[in-house]
C-alpha cells in the first residue's frame, strides 16, 4: 500500500494494526519512505538496522536508476542530434588513414566506436547507429591491418587480396600503391623505437638518419602525406636521442652514435658530390651542420666541421662549374 504521508501511514497502523495481526499473524508496526515509490509505505519488521540497510540498498538503486535515466536521455540527444557528427568522424578517420596518421585515426576512432557502442546500448535497433558500427569496424580492421604489416612488411599483398570487408577492401585499394614503402619504413621506425636509451647499437643514428632521407626520396602517389607522417616518428625519434644527449654530453653510449651519424653524412656528401650531385651533397652538408651544434665541444667535432666546410665549397664550385 502507499501512502501519500507519514502521517497517513502511520494513522494506519494505529486503526488497522490489531485487526490485521488477527487476520494475518503479522502485523505493521512501522512506516518507511519509498524512493522509487515517492511516497510511505508500513512494514511489520520492526528493526531499526534492517530499515537502514533496506535504505542503503534503495538509494543505491534509486541512484543507478537516475544514472541509466539521465545516459538514456544523452543516448537520445546524441541519436537525434549527433548522427551527423558521427558520420563526419568516422570520414575525418577514413582521411587520417589514408593520409597514414595512424596513431591520429586510432584514438579519434576509439573515441568515435565508445560513443556508438553507449548509444547502441539503449537503442540496439537504431539503423544509422548500426550501419555506423559496421564501418567503423571496417577502419579498426584497416588501424589493425597497418598496425600488422609495419611488424610484418613481407606480405603486404596477399594480406589485402585475402581481406573480406568490402568497406576495408576500398580503403586499401587506394593505400596499395604505398603501402610497401609504408611497412617497410615504419617496421623500420618500430626498431628504433623500441631500442632504449641504455642500449645504443653504434649505427643508431646512422639507422635514423638513413630512414629519414629514404622517406625524402619516396615518389608518386598518396606519398606527400605518408611523408609528413613518417617524418614526425623519425624526428620524434632523433629529439628523443638528442635530449638524451644533452642531458648527459659525456655519455660514450650516446656521443659515439651520434659522431658516427655525422660521419655517416659525411661519407654520404662525399659520394654525391662524386655523382655530380652538389645539391644533394649540400642537403647532407647542411644536416651535418645542425648536429654538429650540439657537440661543438668534443675535439672530434673540429675536424668534423673542417671537412664538411670543404664539402660544402666544393659542392657550390660544382655547381658553378
Amino acid at each position: 500500500m502507499l501512502f501519500e504521508s507519514q502521517k497517513k501511514a502511520d494513522r494506519f497502523i494505529a486503526f488497522n494494526g490489531n485487526e490485521i495481526l488477527e487476520e494475518t499473524g503479522r502485523a505493521p508496526v512501522r512506516s518507511y519512505y519509498c524512493l522509487f515509490c515517492c511516497g510511505w509505505h508500513v512494514t511489520s519488521n520492526p528493526s531499526q538496522a534492517d530499515a537502514q540497510k533496506l535504505d542503503e540498498r534503495d538509494q543505491q538503486k534509486a541512484g543507478r536508476l537516475e544514472k541509466w535515466k539521465q545516459d538514456k536521455n544523452v543516448a537520445l540527444e546524441i541519436k537525434e542530434h549527433g548522427s551527423a557528427a558521427l558520420s563526419g568522424q568516422l570520414d575525418e578517420i577514413q582521411r587520417l588513414l589514408l593520409s597514414f596518421a595512424v596513431p591520429e585515426a586510432e584514438w579519434l576512432l576509439e573515441k568515435t566506436m565508445k560513443k556508438l557502442r553507449f548509444v547502441m546500448k539503449f537503442y540496439p535497433r537504431w539503423q544509422a547507429g548500426l550501419k555506423m558500427t559496421r564501418r567503423g569496424h571496417a577502419l579498426q580492421s584497416v588501424v589493425h591491418f597497418l598496425h600488422h604489416i609495419s611488424s610484418d612488411p613481407e606480405n603486404v599483398n596477399d594480406v589485402i587480396q585475402t581481406c573480406e570487408d568490402i568497406d576495408n577492401k576500398q580503403i586499401l585499394k587506394q593505400l596499395e600503391p604505398v603501402l610497401p614503402h609504408y611497412a617497410r619504413l615504419s617496421h623500420r621506425l618500430d626498431q628504433l623505437e623500441q631500442q632504449s636509451q641504455k642500449d645504443i647499437d653504434p649505427d643508431y643514428i646512422c639507422e635514423i638518419l638513413a630512414v629519414k632521407f629514404d622517406i625524402m626520396a619516396l615518389r608518386g602517389p598518396r606519398t606527400k602525406e605518408l611523408k609528413k607522417n613518417l617524418r614526425i616518428r623519425q624526428r620524434t625519434i632523433l629529439n628523443r636521442f638528442v635530449d638524451a644527449l644533452r642531458n648527459n654530453p659525456c655519455d660514450e653510449t650516446l656521443v659515439k652514435p651520434y659522431l658516427s651519424g655525422v660521419e655517416w653524412l659525411i661519407a654520404h656528401a662525399e659520394t654525391a658530390l662524386l655523382q655530380s650531385d652538389g645539391k644533394g651533397c649540400r642537403i647532407y652538408v647542411d644536416q651535418g651542420f645542425k648536429m654538429l651544434t650540439l657537440i661543438r665541444e668534443l675535439p672530434e667535432a673540429d675536424a668534423c666541421h673542417d671537412k664538411l666546410n670543404n664539402l660544402y665549397n666544393r659542392s657550390l664550385n660544382h655547381s658553378t662549374n
